[in-house]
């Protein structure tokens, strides 16, 4: 079909386009019914991609209680590392956010 021709055109402007190609990121919480997901820049730093996740899951953090980010069973606590960096080259992303109880 013509949509084919269509699509192989534009996908070698897009390599030449696109400093920083896109990572598709899922963060899963447990009490929450569905998965955050977006599409962002390999730049993204993890720091964003938290806030995002807190702010679509409707958390806040207090002085008794953090969440964090996982990715597998690695801790993500270098908040500035980028979404690229943690992915290693893939598309995807599946990150965990949990929450830590803080005790004072």
């Amino acid at each position: 079909m013509s949509s084919n021709s269509i699509t192989e055109a534009p996908a070698k402007g897009d390599k030449q386009g696109h400093e920083h190609p896109t990572v598709r990121v899922v963060v899963s919480y447990a009490a929450a019914v569905r998965p955050y997901k977006a599409e962002v820049a390999d730049n993204t730093t993890i720091g964003r991609i938290k806030t995002a996740a807190l702010e679509a899951f409707k958390l806040q953090e207090t002085g008794t209680k953090v969440f964090k980010l996982f990715h597998g069973k690695t801790e993500l606590s270098n908040l500035s590392q980028t979404v690229g960096e943690v992915a290693g080259g893939h598309q995807e992303l599946a990150l965990k956010l949990e929450e830590v109880v803080v005790q004072g």
